[in-house]
């Protein structure tokens, strides 16, 4: 049995299957991340996809460049809106399910459109976060 840090136990087989679906995760074609739906919105963890469209090399610099937030991803001229969308959108779904567009800033500075599906879950271990799957949609946008 291996202890994780949430304080759950998992054995070898288990600890298989977990490496098996980061890395199934790790390697979709298209950017997915989940963060704390209170506080800060720390980023618990992103995909490598999501950490390439923010140009960056490393799970750690994506971090450095968002600040580590869900509000560090989003442009600050669209934050407000997004966030206001995202609770109205949550509060209207039976599902818990959001879609919003934003733009983001780049490691090297540039501007990229975000098409972002999240999904709100209550967790009894980790607390409230969204899942979110990320797509860039620059191209898209500039049709």
């Amino acid at each position: 049995m291996r202890q994780l840090q949430s304080g759950l136990a998992l054995d070898e087989k288990e600890m298989e299957l977990a490496l098996c679906m980061k890395r199934f995760v790790d390697r979709m074609p298209g950017g997915f991340f989940v963060y704390h739906a209170d506080g800060n919105e720390e980023i618990i963890y992103a995909n490598e996809a999501m950490v390439r469209i923010f140009n960056c090399d490393t799970l750690e610099e994506f971090r450095k460049v968002t600040g580590n937030s869900f509000r560090g991803i989003v442009h600050p001229e669209d934050l407000e809106d997004v966030e206001r969308s995202i609770r109205q959108q949550i509060e209207d779904s039976s599902y818990d399910l959001d879609y919003v567009e934003y733009r983001i800033i780049t490691k090297d500075g540039g501007i990229r459109w975000i098409d972002d599906y999240g999904h709100f879950i209550h967790g009894d271990t980790v607390g409230d976060v969204f899942y979110v799957f990320a797509g860039d949609a620059t191209e898209k946008k500039k049709r």
